[in-house]
């Protein structure tokens, strides 16, 4: 399992989750038990999204869910605040800020998963049934003159990279 206890996002719900522990315990005893647990009930959900989004290889539909939980807890907050179930509207702003932060946390990830996506290596023509003789994909294929060229593109855990091999047997195989 992914280490997430290091990222900015996982901080900020976690003090954002134990900040709302507090102020919901001042609700009063009818909003305590509806708003209250609803919003307590959310923000746990929320750090739990931002451990599962982590352990993905694909994050983004992880995060477009995160995105819209973010969302329902923002207007979970203007209900409260329209209510008057914050004691104080300072503790209310806090709240809807630490909020809008995490938003703006959980973007700046998605747009790097899609900058990481357009940056990989694209394959450009070849045949992707063809294998070497280790059974690793041939993606592409190119003769330059007297030398033949292998490119594959080498995928683990925590990098995508283009393997090129300069095969000088020409076609004696490997």
């Amino acid at each position: 399992m992914a280490r997430y206890e290091h990222l900015p996002i996982y901080k900020a719900a976690m003090d954002w989750t134990v900040y709302l522990e507090q102020v919901v315990r001042n609700f009063s005893r009818y909003h305590k038990y509806t708003l209250g647990s609803d919003l307590r009930q959310q923000s746990r959900e929320l750090v739990m999204l931002i451990i599962r989004a982590n352990s993905r290889a694909d994050k983004v539909p992880v995060l477009h869910d995160l995105r819209e939980r973010l969302e329902a807890l923002q207007i979970l907050l203007r209900i409260g605040k329209e209510v008057k179930a914050f004691q104080k509207f300072n503790s209310y702003a806090h709240a809807a800020e630490l909020v809008v932060a995490l938003s703006r946390q959980n973007e700046g990830w998605m747009k790097g998963q899609s900058v990481q996506k357009r940056s990989s290596p694209q394959v450009v023509g070849g045949d992707l049934s063809e294998e070497s003789a280790d059974g690793f994909p041939i993606t592409n294929v190119r003769n330059d003159g007297e030398e033949r060229w292998i490119s594959t593109t080498i995928r683990t855990s925590s990098m995508v990279g283009e393997l090129l091999i300069r095969d000088r047997t020409k076609g004696r195989g490997w």
